[in-house]
């Protein structure tokens, strides 16, 4: 692990009542992974979006968000797949990154979102 986990909820859109599951997708997307642990993780913010929130029908508008601006090549800090990571490849061999020293601030974060 190269950077400290940290989010901002909903990347330049409204949180609405989907903080939680943007948080969710930002742990993920620090931590990264292979391109599927990436695919896995946009599929998981579309159903906890549908799942929870009042407002589903924007879960495939936030989707596609996520595969176009989520992207690596963007090499953006707090966006990017593997963020969490100062060269943002593809961890494929490696597996995600160690979390525990960080599982305290996602669950500050978590606690934060919740009404």
């Amino acid at each position: 692990m190269d950077k400290p986990f940290g989010t901002d909820g909903c990347t330049l859109v409204n949180d609405l009542d989907q903080r939680t599951c943007c948080i969710l997708h930002d742990w993920a997307y620090w931590k990264g992974g292979s391109r599927k642990d990436r695919l896995r993780a946009d599929n998981e913010f579309f159903k906890c979006i549908v799942k929870n929130s009042k407002f589903p029908i924007l879960a495939p508008i936030r989707w596609l968000g996520v595969r176009i601006g989520g992207k690596k090549f963007w090499g953006v800090e707090g966006v990017s797949w593997n963020y969490g990571w100062n060269d943002f490849k593809w961890r494929d061999e490696e597996g995600p990154i160690t979390e525990a020293s960080q599982r305290e601030k996602l669950r500050r974060a978590l606690a934060d979102a919740s009404p």
